[in-house]
């Protein structure tokens, strides 16, 4: 849980974004499939980003995850993009218009894309 924007609400967990208003209105969800299972997601600028937390197989060889900015407060989905990693995402962290995203002894430093 953490605030959002203009006194929302924001609800941010491995299974996704919800944002309210504080009379509890609904402002903001995202639309990622309730079995999908991402990293907590992290506000970054304006925006969260999350990743998704179990690699896949490639078609060039190799594991990859999905990265993803959703504008906030709607939650709605901004830009998506694969990284090829060598294990399993499992921290991620929001820093200086950047994302660090450690996946097995390795640590990501992705820029964060200007609105």
């Amino acid at each position: 849980v953490g605030p959002a924007a203009d006194g929302r609400v924001a609800f941010m967990a491995k299974r996704g974004i919800a944002v309210f208003e504080r009379d509890g209105t609904l402002v903001g969800l995202d639309a990622f499939d309730a079995g999908a299972e991402m990293l907590t997601p992290e506000l970054a600028d304006g925006m969260a980003v999350t990743v998704e937390a179990n690699p896949r197989p490639s078609d060039a060889g190799g594991d990859v995850v999905g990265v993803y900015l959703l504008s906030m407060p709607s939650a709605r989905l901004l830009s998506a993009r694969d990284i090829t990693v060598g294990a399993a995402p499992r921290d991620l962290i929001a820093l200086d218009h950047r994302v660090v995203l450690t996946a097995g002894n390795v640590t990501l430093v992705l820029p964060v894309p200007a609105k």
